[in-house]
């Protein structure tokens, strides 16, 4: 017997165990969800024509990606985009307030990714703040974004990419969501990728345990809400949980609440995909808990009113996204500007990579 036939063999017995854990898993989760349907789980119809009084339906989000490095100076581009569609969805806008190239200088390149992403996310909440009118915004991931303080030397970023005079990331978001909601916004966050663990089980009230622990939340609800479609078939409907606030012990919240906001959030799935999601609504913090409730349900009905027939997001944050998406060949076009900079400076033997980098920072190139 060859060491292949020994791993299939293996392999067989493996699957053997892995299989009945996985139907034991599945018949107390069924259970669960059908304990649960009703009550923290619900089923809501989804109508298409159902939109606030708004004037437009607005996605944003923003991408960025690393052109190249020299030595420790770290290059790298960002886009954010605005994808504006009126309410009856006969006309698509897509601008771009922010498309720069600037660079971190890290010697040991440990923090460049890190740096890197919460720039990304001050240029995208500078983007918020560009918007007028009395609209529903859609931003690509939740309200709270990043969950924790951001570092002194990514807010001197910031505060230079942007040209603005910030001294706190979190206050400065929440006073734009704060001014965005009295100015008769929805703003909603969606969440793509549900990476916690503890939060769906808080969320629906299930008491923590060893056998539950053991899973992911985007797991745990997935397996939930393919239960639920079992019992309760149903087309042009969406499963969600009941609204909760599971922010309630994030670090930098209390920002928020300062400037009047409750977030609220429900995780959903569309059938019959059933890929999970989680929708963030911002809220006034004074408002009544059963009114608050009430007003997320509503406007989780819009969002879903804006998903077309056999998709599962958002029409708005899934073009958001594609647009401002920075391409491979865009890239590969900025690292070529960046080598003909080089070769151009290696020439007139330059050695000031300042310079250098202020020529192709202040590029007029096109970023796709």
């Amino acid at each position: 017997m060859t060491f292949i036939d020994k791993l299939i063999n293996s392999l067989n017995k493996t699957l053997n165990e892995v299989s009945k854990e996985f139907i034991e898993t599945r018949k107390k989760l069924n259970f669960l969800a059908n304990k649960l349907l009703g009550n923290e789980i619900l089923v809501l119809n989804i109508d298409r024509n159902i939109i606030e009084e708004i004037e437009s339906i607005i996605g944003i989000d923003g991408s960025s990606s690393i052109i190249g490095s020299l030595g420790g100076f770290h290059l790298f581009a960002i886009v954010t985009s605005l994808v504006i569609i009126d309410k009856y969805f006969k006309n698509i806008q897509t601008k771009y307030p922010i498309t720069i190239v600037e660079y971190v200088y890290d010697p040991t390149a440990s923090m460049v990714d890190k740096t890197i992403e919460e720039v990304m996310l001050g240029a995208e909440t500078f983007t918020l703040s560009s918007i007028h009118g009395k609209n529903m915004v859609l931003i690509d991931g939740p309200l709270i974004d990043p969950p924790h303080e951001v570092r002194i030397e990514s807010l001197n970023k910031i505060n230079k990419v942007l040209k603005i005079g910030i001294d706190n990331y979190h206050r400065w978001r929440a006073s734009i969501i704060r001014e965005l909601l009295d100015k008769g916004n929805i703003v909603v966050g969606i969440v793509k990728r549900i990476r916690s663990q503890g939060v769906v089980m808080k969320c629906l009230g299930i008491e923590r345990n060893e056998f539950l622990n053991r899973y992911s939340d985007e797991t745990l609800i997935a397996i939930l809400f393919e239960s639920v479609y079992r019992t309760k078939q149903c087309h042009n409907c969406a499963f969600i949980t009941k609204p909760c606030n599971i922010l309630s012990d994030n670090a930098v919240v209390h920002y928020y609440r300062k400037v009047g906001i409750e977030i609220l959030s429900s995780f959903v799935a569309i059938p019959p995909r059933l890929k999970p999601f989680r929708i963030d609504i911002a809220l006034n913090y004074d408002e009544e808990l059963e009114h608050r409730s009430s007003k997320v349900l509503r406007y989780i009905s819009n969002v879903l009113s804006t998903v077309p027939p056999g998709h599962v997001l958002p029409l708005p944050t899934t073009l958001a996204h594609e647009k401002c998406s920075i391409s491979y060949d865009a890239i590969l076009q900025l690292r070529r500007f960046l080598l003909s900079k080089l070769v151009k400076n290696m020439i007139l033997n330059s050695n000031d990579i300042t310079d250098m980098t202020e020529v192709s920072l202040h590029s007029d190139d096109q970023v796709y």
